[in-house]
């Protein structure tokens, strides 16, 4: 599917793929391949890319929108009934960033770094789950940040498996 839409996009290219919790990918379309691909049976759902700004007081981030409801046009509104306080939640990716002020002081070291372990190192030279590349940093705060987290109360335990490029041996 995605190499036979990309043939209908403006440019030529795939901006964004993503697959692990829905296949979904987003391209540049003139409005005449935007009706093309809305027909073909494979393809469930079509929607503009757009960003979404706020705080839970009023519009929040997709993601959020997206935890508490099935439907699929979302309301853009987040309800949670715990903070997750006490939980730990283990997040295994590029390191966390733990000097970041959305984990108001929750985010640690698990106890074992498999880049450190894979490549031997030792003393100073350890990362200890310490993010270099980003992305475990990000997912972490959707997961317990203090603005935009889902569960803003829950421990966030560094376990690095990508290293700073984000790759993993």
């Amino acid at each position: 599917l995605l190499s036979k839409a990309s043939k209908y996009s403006d440019d030529a290219k795939v901006h964004r793929y993503v697959e692990t919790v829905a296949k979904a990918f987003t391209l540049k379309l003139s409005p005449y391949s935007l009706e093309v691909l809305r027909r073909w049976p494979e393809v469930d759902y079509i929607e503009e890319e757009h960003m979404a700004y706020g705080t839970q007081s009023g519009q929040i981030p997709w993601h959020l929108g997206r935890i508490d409801q099935r439907s699929r046009n979302l309301d853009y509104f987040y309800q949670p009934i715990a903070t997750g306080a006490g939980v730990d939640v283990y997040i295994v990716d590029s390191g966390i960033n733990y000097n970041h002020e959305e984990f108001e002081n929750r985010a640690i070291y698990a106890g074992y770094d498999a880049v450190d372990a894979y490549m031997g190192l030792v003393g100073s030279d350890r990362m200890q789950g310490l993010d270099c590349e980003g992305h475990g940093t990000f997912v972490a705060s959707l997961c317990g940040g203090k603005t935009f987290g889902s569960a803003k109360g829950v421990n966030l335990l560094s376990l690095r498996a990508l290293d700073c490029t984000g790759s993993a041996p």
